[in-house]
């Protein structure tokens, strides 16, 4: 049986990952900075690793006896003042240089996909993209996976459909395809012994910021009240506020209204709707 540590394993992604793993038929090593968070997936997880991707001197022997390496490491809600030179690069150099030194098969990282358009200063593309030169450097066999987002992120317009209204930058225009995160995961199984290096992905459907609130409040049974929040507002409210916040949240404000503000669409990969996962949000609610 090969072998494959997941790092990230507690996040969305990375959970999905550790169970579409095993289902595949891999010995599944989960690296965790904190042991109870692995408890929803901890059925799925062979050994766990406990260790801190930003103190390299905590994972000495984190990939010995591991064919291959899943990273989906990256800043979403740590509430300590770490950033993302600290995680998305910092973090994954250290797991890749203890692969390296293990003589990994293959190491698999999740970066973002990036349209052409898009400004290469923004700051987490930036900064995960100076791991990806640091990986293709390496002289490690790799795949990058570039996802347009996740379902998960649609939750928090699922959130405002629940509470009567959802808030829209612009005319809610831009198109996105975001992926189910069990889909992408399986796209990562894949990757292990497919030899593409780069591979971009969305899901199976195209839908407009404002088609994502309507597809919420019909799934909820209620009218779409859905208020527009003029472009320009937003900029100016952005370029006000930037000055006082810390790096990392400027990086993330930044990142949120180029995500909002820009067409996200990669080549489509079978798998879940939209319109499940919020079914299933209903369901749990």
């Amino acid at each position: 049986m090969e072998k494959v540590l997941i790092a990230g394993s507690t996040g969305y992604l990375g959970s999905c990952a550790v169970r579409i793993f095993k289902e595949h038929g891999y010995y599944v090593r989960a690296l965790v900075r904190n042991i109870a968070k692995v408890e929803p997936v901890k059925k799925y997880i062979d050994d766990i690793f406990e260790g801190q991707v930003t103190r390299p001197e905590t994972l000495e022997g984190v990939c010995d006896d591991m064919d291959y390496v899943f990273s989906s490491l990256g800043i979403t809600r740590q509430p300590d003042k770490v950033t993302y030179m600290d995680v998305d690069y910092g973090g994954n150099k250290h797991v890749l240089d203890r692969a390296l030194k293990a003589s990994v098969k293959k190491f698999i990282y999740t970066a973002v996909f990036m349209p052409a358009h898009i400004p290469a200063n923004i700051e987490i593309f930036r900064v995960k993209e100076k791991f990806v030169d640091e990986l293709k450097r390496s002289g490690m066999d790799y795949a990058i996976i570039r996802p347009t987002g996740f379902f998960s992120d649609m939750r928090e317009v699922f959130k405002m459909a629940t509470s009567g209204r959802v808030y829209l930058i612009g005319g809610g225009h831009y198109k996105s395809n975001p992926i189910d995160g069990a889909d992408l995961a399986r796209v990562c199984v894949n990757a292990l012994t497919h030899p593409q290096k780069e591979i971009p992905c969305g899901g199976p459907e195209i839908y407009t910021g404002r088609e994502v609130a309507e597809l919420a409040f019909s799934v909820l049974g209620k009218e779409p009240k859905i208020i527009n929040i003029p472009e320009w507002f937003v900029r100016f409210i952005a370029r006000a506020v930037s000055p006082f916040l810390s790096s990392r949240n400027r990086g993330a404000l930044e990142f949120m209204l180029t995500a909002f503000l820009n067409d996200f669409i990669a080549p489509a990969h079978e798998g879940n709707s939209l319109k499940d996962y919020f079914v299933e949000l209903a369901q749990a609610a």
